[in-house]
């Protein structure tokens, strides 16, 4: 597909490269990929002033300033901002901006964005409804509003799946269902114009090890015994775990959902 900036960017599956399944074992959420993924399915216009919310590094904000006008980079206050920050210093785009947050409310004007976007950070917010309702107000009529995360594949494991990850991670809140997420369009009168999912593929050991528990021998020891359980045939967990090349791998299902505002 044309990375010409005066194409109207919508994704047509003719024209790309199969992704909707596991392309790659043990990939995390940044790789360019995935970023490449998030970016075909988006609406993108060269006029276009974007809203990447709870960005945590600049992969997609990258890809995007190839295609609109400007990316305004987001991000609530963490240790990590003053490095993204500074590397943003050094892009060779001058149409990205890094702001950073102090409270829950979006220090921007009413109607500020043509796109506003907030991925793989929703279920780190007890909050959500209101971080979304935040989304909703920066976003201009007829904007975008877009929410990329995992889901929460099976609600019948929906308190052991999230469970697991707040073993891991201390920040999380939880994965919403996919039904609980596509709610939330439907309750503020968004319009879903693209519903879709990926199938991603985790090494158990890089992906605990990325989490604020690693140091923690005893909870990952306890994860593991519980997913080899799994697979002799034990109570699931919902992480879908799986063996390669001698390794732990288990599953992630992202849900990408785009509405229009009116």
């Amino acid at each position: 597909m044309s990375h010409d900036k005066h194409e109207r960017r919508f994704y047509h599956p003719e024209n790309q490269e199969d992704v909707s399944g596991i392309v790659k074992h043990g990939q995390s959420m940044c790789r360019e990929d995935i970023a490449m993924w998030i970016t075909d399915r988006l609406p993108l216009y060269p006029d276009m002033n974007i809203l990447d919310i709870a960005a945590p590094n600049k992969t997609l904000a990258r890809r995007l300033t190839d295609f609109v006008k400007k990316v305004v980079a987001y991000n609530y206050p963490c240790k990590t901002l003053k490095k993204h920050v500074d590397e943003a210093i050094h892009m060779p785009s001058e149409n990205i901006e890094f702001v950073k947050g102090e409270s829950d409310r979006l220090p921007f004007e009413d109607e500020s964005f043509d796109l506003v976007i907030c991925r793989f950070a929703l279920h780190h917010f007890s909050d959500y409804s209101t971080k979304f309702a935040e989304m909703i107000r920066v976003c201009k009529k007829n904007g975008w509003v877009v929410v990329c995360d995992i889901i929460t594949e099976h609600p019948e494991l929906f308190e052991k799946y999230n469970y697991y990850e707040r073993l891991r991670a201390k920040s999380h809140a939880y994965f919403l269902t996919h039904e609980d997420l596509q709610s939330l369009f439907d309750e503020n009168d968004l319009r879903i114009m693209r519903n879709e999912y990926r199938d991603l593929s985790m090494e158990f050991d890089k992906w605990f090890d990325a989490g604020s528990c690693l140091k923690d021998s005893g909870v990952k020891n306890k994860m593991l015994s519980e997913l080899r359980e799994e697979l002799q045939g034990g109570p699931q967990t919902g992480l879908q775990p799986y063996m390669k090349d001698g390794k732990l791998f288990f599953l992630r299902r992202i849900n990408i959902i785009v509405g229009k505002k009116h």
